[in-house]
């Protein structure tokens, strides 16, 4: 959406007024419905998306997908979480992906309180105006973190997963704490196992071909209802 902002410069004089006025565009971006990495896709800004808990979409054993762009006009100063199930990161159950300082990151809380939360950051800085595909994988032993098809990050924390109650909050923390990281949201999709390496490339380097949708359990193309099994 094009928009403009304007400005007004007062010039006073002996027995005269100048008014001066300018217009600059500007692009501006809303809430709402967007082109996405395959059809259509949601921007977010100011109003992030819920979708209501229910047992099928918070397994044990679990991979969460999603595609993010983040245009280069709201990129400065976007921070927080891009998406977060079971309110933030001291929560048992809480898993999301987070951007911050120019990178994502992938969390996940085994146990409950700040001392049982595990972090895996991106080596790579993210793009602005560019889609990145975030993956994040629990196999009951590793936790791993991809971002565009490639393993960022692994680690072996042994501990069984205890699914949490909560709702799934796409753009912001669940709890409501903090502001929403603004962008492009596409493809997000939770499946009851651990995808393996070649699975998440696949899906990061062809979106619009999911071959094996064997335990997808949630899947949100945001062109229409999110779908559940």
């Amino acid at each position: 959406e094009l928009a403009c902002t304007s400005a007004l410069d007062l010039v006073v004089w002996p027995r005269s007024l100048t008014l001066n006025a300018s217009l600059t565009p500007a692009y501006r971006y809303l809430d709402g419905p967007l082109t996405g990495v395959v059809g259509d896709g949601r921007c977010i800004i100011a109003q992030p998306e819920d979708i209501p808990h229910q047992d099928a979409i918070d397994p044990a054993l679990l991979t969460v997908e999603t595609w993010i762009k983040v245009p280069e006009e709201i990129a400065k100063s976007n921070f927080g979480w891009v998406l977060c199930k079971n309110r933030n990161e001291n929560t048992e159950g809480n898993f999301g992906f987070l951007l911050k300082n120019g990178r994502f990151s992938a969390t996940m809380n085994l146990g409950g309180g700040a001392q049982n939360r595990h972090e895996l950051t991106a080596q790579e800085y993210s793009v602005s105006d560019k889609w990145h595909h975030l993956a994040l994988t629990y196999d009951g032993k590793a936790m791993s973190f991809y971002l565009d098809g490639k393993l960022q990050e692994s680690k072996v924390i042994g501990k069984p997963r205890i699914p949490g109650k909560e709702a799934l909050r796409i753009g912001k923390r669940a709890d409501n704490s903090g502001a929403p990281v603004k962008g492009i949201y596409d493809q997000t999709r939770i499946w009851n196992r651990s995808l393996t390496a070649q699975q998440i490339k696949q899906h990061a380097q062809r979106p619009h071909q999911i071959r094996n949708r064997q335990g997808l359990v949630l899947e949100h193309n945001y062109g229409n209802q999110y779908q559940l099994p």
